[in-house]
């Protein structure tokens, strides 16, 4: 099952093949970001919650350190 849903209920579609699940909670950031329209997003790290969704969207996602960011 997909788990990349935005908090509106609608799933997150990847950048570069149809159907494409991006694999995360940070997915809609990811794919904004490999797309354009956002050239950054900041999300939360919980067992792959960035890292996933950037190596599908082809970008670079850090895994922030704790106290790093508010």
């Amino acid at each position: 099952m997909p788990c990349s849903c935005s908090v509106y209920g609608d799933q997150t579609i990847g950048a570069y093949r149809l159907g494409q699940d991006p694999s995360g909670l940070s997915s809609g950031g990811a794919v904004a970001s490999s797309l354009g329209p956002a050239w950054a997003s900041l999300g939360t790290e919980t067992s792959g919650s960035i890292t996933h969704p950037a190596h599908r969207s082809g970008i670079v996602g850090m895994k922030p350190m704790v106290g790093l960011t508010s």
